[in-house]
């Protein structure tokens, strides 16, 4: 039976002594939600020095600078200002950051108990008010859809924790009240799959080889043909030189460093073979594939059903952001797979769901493994797994890796 995660009201926090972790967009409108209602002690993070919010100007030290409250704890010989670092025994600390785990454990490391921590989760997902959805709610947020495709507890219980929390404003949890959907941010680390296989790997979306080490780790094969799918320039040059680097320091597998074949593919991946505009974001490390996807047609064609319609193809679009760059793209169908057992990762940035069709007859003949990114579009939480069970029925979908979270699809023959 799947778990509600509870949240923690603000009023249940008044009074307390409270530090606020994240001098960030998080961190100010926490910060705006439980003004007046904690005593707030001071801000915390590891690189501003300063927060400024609603006009006012808040110092910023560094998480270590304070330290955790231990009852019990004798000051007896303390100087006044290691005293002044001790918090008041029921302090608790609320962690204001997107990716919360690591300044979790920072905490954790000098002193913290998980329940002093909380954790303040407010990141607006766009399809709460985006066009695309407009008019369409009710299919897309139905019961009936996308949740009932999932197959398992935990899956379902990130899905409503991510519906619940679509909207922008500041919700808390206690920190150990997330622990059934933190998960990893490591492919096919969450779900089960066979090892030793004779098998290949797609990487779209590999950039500078960041998840190459880990995937092969993850998915333990025998031998491999990895196919690394890559269209910027630099990043693909960065790719190639970090190849032999990542699989002689990175794996732990001795014996698979003279069984894994590297083709690079300087191409992105998308719905078929075309000349897009791909935009760099240098800020960010991310990049953008256009794909001028019809949502409308999609819901009414897929109201939470595996029916066998397909959406409306896709077409070539420009798309206006930051410095474009005209790159070439394929489809998945393209390229020729030998081995029996293939794996598929996608995170290409918004262009999941036309990679996906773009792969159909790879799909239904081989039934890969697939792991797709669902949270770069507004609408592929609900999409994608309908569109996954359209191709191949006999999928188990899961949805893992808490606020990164991202689509498997098993064939139940693995099970």
């Amino acid at each position: 039976m799947e778990e509600r995660l509870l949240k923690t009201t603000a009023s249940q926090l008044a009074g307390k002594a409270a530090y606020l972790f994240g001098a960030g967009k998080i961190g100010r409108a926490t910060l705006e939600h439980l003004r007046g209602i904690v005593d707030l002690q001071g801000i915390l993070d590891n690189n501003k020095k300063e927060m400024v919010a609603a006009g006012t100007v808040y110092p910023v030290s560094p998480p270590s600078a304070t330290q955790p409250p231990s009852a019990g704890r004798n000051r007896e010989g303390r100087s006044s200002a290691e005293q002044a670092r001790q918090c008041a025994e029921d302090a608790i600390v609320i962690v204001a950051v997107l990716d919360y785990e690591p300044a979790v454990q920072q905490l954790k490391a000098l002193g913290w108990t998980e329940s002093k921590i909380f954790i303040s989760v407010s990141w607006k997902i766009p399809f709460a008010d985006d066009p695309e959805c407009s008019g369409y709610e009710d299919i897309l947020f139905s019961e009936a859809g996308a949740r009932e495709l999932l197959a398992d507890p935990d899956s379902k219980t990130l899905y409503d924790f991510i519906l619940e929390n679509r909207g922008g404003s500041v919700n808390l949890y206690q920190y150990s009240q997330l622990s059934s959907i933190q998960g990893s941010h490591g492919y096919w680390e969450e779900v089960p799959v066979p090892g030793n296989l004779d098998c290949a790997i797609m990487d779209c979306g590999a950039y500078g080889g960041d998840s190459i080490a880990q995937i092969l780790e993850a998915v333990s094969p025998k031998s491999c043909t990895y196919y690394a799918f890559e269209p910027d320039d630099h990043v693909m040059l960065t790719l190639e030189k970090a190849e032999e680097r990542i699989l002689e320091k990175a794996l732990r597998k001795e014996s698979l460093l003279g069984n894994v074949r590297f083709v690079n593919i300087h191409k992105g991946v998308w719905l078929k073979e075309a000349v897009l505009t791909f935009h760099y974001h240098s800020e960010d490390a991310a990049s953008t594939l256009s794909d001028n996807q019809n949502l409308k047609t999609f819901a009414s064609q897929y109201p939470g059903t595996t029916g066998n319609q397909k959406p409306e193809r896709a077409e070539e679009k420009d798309f206006v952001e930051d410095e474009p760059n005209t790159v070439k793209v394929t489809s998945i169908d393209q390229i020729q797979v030998h081995e029996k057992d293939l794996f598929i990762k996608m995170d290409i940035e918004g262009a999941e769901a036309a990679a996906i069709r773009g792969a159909e007859r790879t799909i239904r003949e081989k039934r890969p493994f697939l792991a797709v990114c669902a949270y770069h579009r507004p609408s592929d939480l609900f999409m994608l797994p309908a569109l996954m069970k359209s191709l191949n029925p006999n999928y188990r979908i899961f949805l893992k890796g808490g606020l990164h979270y991202t689509y498997y699809a098993i064939d139940e023959t693995y099970f």
